[in-house]
């Protein structure tokens, strides 16, 4: 490191070093810490919260993240605006104006089915986002600062802060919940349902490869010498 902090040359065996030293760092670190899992079979309340200071859509927030493996950060950020339910077709698209790895702030919109056919329609992405739209417009909440109608509203129309959300969706589990608990859970579930773990990768927009521990863990049960034709999407 006092070689490389003087801006003497990096050559192949500085190289080789730094690399052998970092492995060793890795090397038998035990299991990481993961957020816990929370799938919505597990949700207690599904109504909303008018007291004040509280997240008014505890449960249908929730939902929402989980379908779309949203951070908590991005959730927070949007709007009814960025919620397109078109139940004609039997979609619903999220757009996603800013994200953590959106360096050039492109956005991206990301689109979900209706899945009435195969599951319960209380699990349907299309039908809770519907039931979520329905709710915020009938309240007339609105943010008395930016006049919007934000999809983490508290009940004086104000958006929600990190703790106060993962807050929110702890007290109407009643389980533990941290703010990317929403996000591994809706890894697992897909990789459970059989989703390729490129689709799941796109559709969480991952950069990296923490998908691939999810996918791990989510298979280790599953036969790997079975094979299936994987199912559409949900």
């Amino acid at each position: 490191m006092a070689h490389k902090e003087r801006d003497h040359p990096v050559g192949p065996a500085l190289k080789r070093t730094f690399e052998l030293a970092k492995r060793a760092l890795e090397r038998n670190q035990g299991p990481s810490r993961k957020a816990p899992e929370l799938q919505l079979v597990e949700f207690k309340s599904a109504g909303p919260d008018w007291r004040p200071g509280k997240l008014v859509y505890p449960k249908l927030t929730y939902c929402l993240e989980l379908a779309f493996m949203l951070r908590r950060c991005e959730l927070e950020r949007l709007s009814l605006d960025d919620l397109f339910v078109n139940q004609a077709k039997g979609t619903v698209t999220v757009h996603i104006r800013s994200a953590k790895k959106d360096q050039k702030a492109k956005g991206a919109k990301r689109t979900l089915g209706c899945t009435c056919t195969s599951r319960p329609s209380s699990q349907c992405p299309v039908e809770l986002s519907a039931e979520l739209r329905r709710a915020l417009v009938n309240s007339g909440l609105k943010d008395p600062a930016s006049g919007k109608v934000w999809l983490t509203s508290m009940p004086d129309g104000s958006r929600a802060t990190k703790s106060k959300v993962v807050k929110a969706w702890a007290e109407a589990s009643g389980c533990p919940v941290q703010g990317h608990t929403a996000r591994r859970s809706g890894a697992l579930r897909y990789v459970r349902a059989g989703v390729a773990v490129s689709d799941v990768t796109y559709l969480g927009r991952w950069h990296s490869d923490l998908v691939f521990r999810y996918a791990e863990e989510a298979m280790e049960n599953r036969a790997a010498n079975m094979v299936t034709s994987p199912p559409t999407p949900k």
